[in-house]
């Protein structure tokens, strides 16, 4: 893969195409503080995706599982459980 063809993969509009097709259960994990990468990037990613969760994780910020791991394990088998 070029150089070039990672830097289109990264292009909001390529990565946002690719969801939009997708026909799988998702969940979406983000924390309410991240400072790297805002809230509403994971809102907007939810939103292209019918049916996406996202739940909320106030407190975490870029790293969920590492700032709070009970709370992205209880959302990880919440959705899980309704997926089936």
């Amino acid at each position: 893969m070029s150089n070039r063809q990672t830097v289109a993969d990264l292009a909001p509009a390529t990565r946002y195409a690719r969801r939009e097709g997708v026909r799988l259960a998702w969940t979406v994990l983000h924390g309410t503080d991240d400072i790297l990468i805002p809230a509403a990037n994971a809102r907007s990613i939810a939103d292209r995706i019918p049916g996406a969760r996202l739940p909320p994780l106030p407190g975490c910020g870029h790293l969920v599982w590492d700032m709070d791991g009970g709370a992205s394990i209880k959302a990880i088998r919440g959705f899980v459980e309704e997926a089936g």
